[in-house]
């Protein structure tokens, strides 16, 4: 018992880099007035009218009240088997599990705040995996999750999919290649 508290200590500087990233967006979200703050979102231009219904399908497949592929409200129904092979089966879209249908506009934001605590999370085990000093991860975390490809692409969250996912592909490829571990 003794041990598995400390190995939960030792390993709970993970959590630095993603509730630094949580606080900073909150206290951004607070600044200008968005949504739990104020009456706006971060959901404009693209996001609202192309982004978010695609998420409102993800909503409805992932409850059984719509077809994987077919959608005529989203995309025109063109090359909807790759358009939702990226966005419905990647994980991170479970979040929708816990949302109502009808705040799924005002979710983006709390949306955007789990995907950039796991890329912090996940940036922070990578450079944790190359140097020693957990302090030096943690900002490798908090850097990475404050980039300018989030600031350039928030709007279009799903390739925040990718972004978050990369240094678990890179920390893969180390341990494979590298380290000769399977």
């Amino acid at each position: 018992m003794k041990k598995d508290f400390k190995f939960i200590l030792n390993k709970l500087w993970i959590l630095i880099a993603p509730a630094s990233i949580c606080l900073m967006l909150l206290v951004v979200y607070l600044i200008k007035g968005i949504y739990p703050f104020g009456t706006n979102t971060i959901s404009y231009f693209d996001m609202a009218q192309s982004i978010v219904p695609i998420y409102y399908h993800t909503y409805d497949f992932l409850h059984g009240n719509a077809d994987c592929f077919l959608n005529w409200n989203v995309a025109l129904g063109s090359s909807m088997g790759d358009l939702f092979g990226n966005f419905i089966f990647f994980p991170t879209n479970l979040f929708f599990f816990f949302v109502k249908r009808e705040n799924i506009l005002y979710s983006m934001s709390f949306f955007l705040i789990f995907k950039l605590m796991l890329a912090s999370a996940f940036m922070s085990i990578y450079a944790n995996s190359k140097v020693a000093k957990k302090a030096i991860a943690v900002f490798a975390g908090i850097a990475y999750a404050s980039c300018g490809f989030v600031i350039q692409y928030y709007t279009n969250i799903y390739f925040l999919d990718c972004f978050l996912i990369f240094p678990l592909l890179v920390l893969g490829y180390d341990l494979l290649v590298e380290k000769n571990k399977k």
